[in-house]
């Protein structure tokens, strides 16, 4: 990555300032309910992640929540122990479209390497549409894909997710399936 902390990839981060993984959103994910949903995000230069950032392009059900958090990795490409949960849920039932921000309990400094938020939703009837991307920021080369088609295309999986009872997140990640479309999420930099 040129250099320890990825210099030729990323100038670094600017505190205040909201990050994406690339590529941008490309697509609509109509959320499940009970569903727990983790999304890899790249980090290039040691900074301080304090907020977790969703977006609804259309609005759930009344009292439609979400929980979000942020996840370590296991080395291999995996989530694994919880490092920060937002210290509210967020109403997916809010205006569309909006951006949903959630504020984790304790601000976590990261590495270079991967991180993974996650997104667990509730039992309301209709959790809402959520922009996504079908080709989260080179996911596939991290997670890979089912088939070689799909590796070619780009559409393989963004994420994993897995059947939730929901509460708070769990503090440790489990009963990984891939996801072929995850929620896009943006981070802030504190």
């Amino acid at each position: 990555m040129g250099g320890p902390e990825g210099s030729l990839w990323h100038p670094g981060y600017f505190t205040g300032r909201f990050y994406t993984p690339n590529p941008a959103p490309s697509t609509d994910l109509l959320i499940t309910a009970s569903q727990l949903y983790y999304a890899p995000i790249t980090i290039y230069k040691t900074c301080t992640i304090d907020q977790l950032i969703v977006r609804t392009s259309v609005a759930g059900s009344a009292g439609a929540r979400a929980r979000l958090g942020l996840y370590a990795d296991n080395g291999s490409g995996q989530p694994v122990s919880l490092l920060s949960a937002c210290t509210v849920e967020i109403n997916v039932d809010s205006g569309a479209p909006a951006a949903l921000t959630g504020t984790l309990t304790t601000p976590q400094i990261v590495r270079p390497g991967l991180v993974w938020a996650a997104m667990a939703t509730d039992a309301a009837a209709t959790q809402g549409t959520f922009r996504a991307s079908l080709a989260m920021g080179g996911a596939g080369y991290i997670i890979g894909a089912s088939t070689a088609a799909n590796a070619l295309t780009g559409a393989g999986c963004t994420g994993y997710s897995h059947a939730y009872a929901y509460a708070a997140l769990p503090a440790t990640a489990s009963a990984l399936s891939s996801s072929g479309v995850t929620p896009f999420f943006a981070f802030r930099v504190a």
